[in-house]
């Protein structure tokens, strides 16, 4: 947080920790109530059936059934404050992260190889802030279970390449081409 003389402290922190012996809603060993005071400069915690957690236990995201982490903010005020997400030991292949900010209706994809950093200002109303940010984790489907249906067809001198492949939403695409087979140009790219 900002604190008007460029430095910087925290507020509060909060664990996810994903394992494959994790299971939904409250009972695993990792879950910990939120403890609170009436004196904290703010609050940040996660929910699991209405309980209000810093820690909690969760199975790994599954392909095809994006996983949730809502952020609940509170007793911050109107202030300037970053969310910093440390994604560590998350990296999986096909596993894609990112920070939802449903106020600004924004989403920003989170770097699963290092700390990231969100910058926004708190509307100081319970409202806006309570349910503002969320995680949002999505496992892309695994390439062999993929068809993928191309076809080419040459039209007034060029030719017009279509492809359609399940389960790609999100997925980024380049079209390169080469003469000889080694060295290879760009000529198209979707953006993901």
């Amino acid at each position: 947080r900002p604190d008007g003389k460029g430095d910087s402290g925290i507020v509060d922190g909060v664990l996810v920790d994903f394992h494959s012996s994790h299971v939904d809603g409250i009972g695993d060993p990792m879950d910990i109530v939120k403890l609170r005071n009436g004196i904290s400069q703010g609050a940040l915690w996660l929910t699991a059936e209405g309980r209000p957690l810093s820690v909690e236990g969760r199975p790994w995201p599954l392909i095809g059934s994006p996983s949730t982490v809502p952020l609940h903010i509170g007793g911050v005020g109107r202030q300037t404050l970053v969310v910093s997400v440390d994604p560590k030991n998350m990296y999986r292949p096909g596993l894609r992260a990112w920070l939802r900010d449903r106020l600004l209706d924004k989403e920003v994809e989170i770097d699963l190889s290092r700390a990231n950093e969100y910058p926004f200002v708190s509307t100081g109303t319970a409202d806006s802030d309570s349910l503002r940010f969320e995680v949002v984790f999505a496992q892309l489907p695994d390439p062999a279970s993929l068809s993928l249906r191309a076809q080419a067809v040459k039209r007034n001198g060029t030719v017009e390449v279509r492809w359609q492949m399940d389960g790609d939403d999100g997925v980024r695409y380049e079209v390169q081409r080469s003469e000889e087979g080694e060295r290879f140009v760009t000529l198209y790219s979707t953006d993901g």
